[in-house]
């Protein structure tokens, strides 16, 4: 089970496919917070 998952992170699709994800969730984050904070 842990062989298949590191063969999709491995995968360049995969990859490309997350990278756009978590830097647009990153950035909503430190925003989210900043805004709310003081």
């Amino acid at each position: 089970m842990q062989e298949r998952e590191t063969e999709l992170a491995s995968s360049p699709r995969e990859r490309g496919s997350a990278d756009p994800i978590p830097s647009g969730h990153h950035i909503l984050a430190m925003f989210s917070p900043r805004r709310r904070g003081p």
